[in-house]
């Protein structure tokens, strides 16, 4: 499956929601932006695309592989996370 968005964060910044918000955000302009041509945009979101025990690092990868855009949340967790330094550097 494509996805238009890659979402590369710290989990230490969704702590209270912050990133799922901006996820959410982000969606709801989209929709807004494309009116009634009834797209909708279509983010990778390991809270949303990773269930379970699944192999999550596989599962990121392909993310970052079908995905057209990375969003890279930066924060000095992010800078300082091995894990998204890969995504980054995946990407």
């Amino acid at each position: 499956m494509p996805y238009d968005l890659f979402i590369s964060y710290s989990r230490r910044d969704n702590e209270q929601g912050r990133i799922t918000q901006l996820v959410e955000r982000i969606k709801q302009d989209f929709a807004n932006f494309e009116g009634n041509k009834g797209r909708e945009l279509v983010p990778f979101f390991d809270q949303q695309e990773i269930h379970g025990m699944s192999d999550w690092r596989q599962r990121i990868l392909q993310g970052l592989r079908e995905s057209r855009l990375l969003l890279a949340c930066l924060s000095p967790a992010y800078l300082q996370s091995e894990y998204c330094e890969w995504e980054f550097v995946e990407y």
